[in-house]
């Protein structure tokens, strides 16, 4: 009858779980959210100064190496989308109500393409100075 009695509960209790409890501490959770946002834009700000000092771009324009590329892309999208995702965390943990409106749409990332890559227009020669003459 015992063992009867504990399969019983030990299926009700695996069938019924934890439904609508929030089991974590509600501090614990914003601050890992607000740690998930801040290294985000931490690493982001990182990654684009790497850009800036070592990828170039082509004309077209496109970064010139697919690591260049997908490191671009990684930026855009993580500091378009981020702040959109911590809002969703938060309303998904049952600590917000506030919407996070639609899934914002990141820039092209060729618009981390370093300015100093750009083709610059070709200067005009000066004459050669004539002879005599400086």
């Amino acid at each position: 009858m015992t063992r009867s009695l504990l399969l019983c509960l030990t299926f009700t209790l695996l069938v019924a779980g934890c439904a609508g409890q929030i089991v974590r501490d509600k501090t614990a959770y914003e601050m890992e959210v607000k740690l998930m946002s801040e290294f985000s834009g931490q690493q982001s700000e990182l990654l684009t100064t790497w850009i800036g000092e070592n990828c170039t771009c082509t004309e077209a324009p496109a970064f010139s190496t697919p690591l260049c590329q997908k490191s671009a892309e990684t930026v855009v999208v993580a500091k378009a989308r981020v702040p959109w995702h911590a809002k969703m965390m938060m309303i998904n943990a049952g600590l917000s109500e506030e919407e996070p409106g639609e899934t914002p749409t990141p820039p092209k990332p060729t618009s981390l393409c370093p300015a100093s890559t750009a083709t610059p227009p070709v200067p005009a020669k000066d004459p050669a100075p004539a002879e005599g003459q400086e």
